[in-house]
């Protein structure tokens, strides 16, 4: 990535730049992108908007969706 997630300030930007590393370049892992995301307060609700939308604009609804719910078991494991 462009810039270190570390030097991030701002939590919606920071969301943005974690997905769009783990969705597109596959440089974070899934946990490590939620356990980021938690150490910051962002809450899941908002973790699962930004990869619905990051996972709607690069794949099928239908790749999307069983994506998606990756995305929220891993939440789940990580409460």
């Amino acid at each position: 990535m462009s810039i270190e997630l570390s030097e991030i300030k701002s939590n919606n930007e920071f969301l943005y730049q974690a997905v769009r590393a783990n969705v597109g370049e596959g440089t974070l892992t899934l946990a490590n992108v939620i356990t980021r995301c938690k150490s910051r307060e962002i809450p899941n609700e908002k973790i699962i908007e930004a990869f619905r939308k990051e996972l709607l604009s690069r794949e099928t609804e239908v790749e999307a969706q069983s994506d998606l719910n990756t995305v929220k078991q891993a939440l789940e494991k990580s409460a």
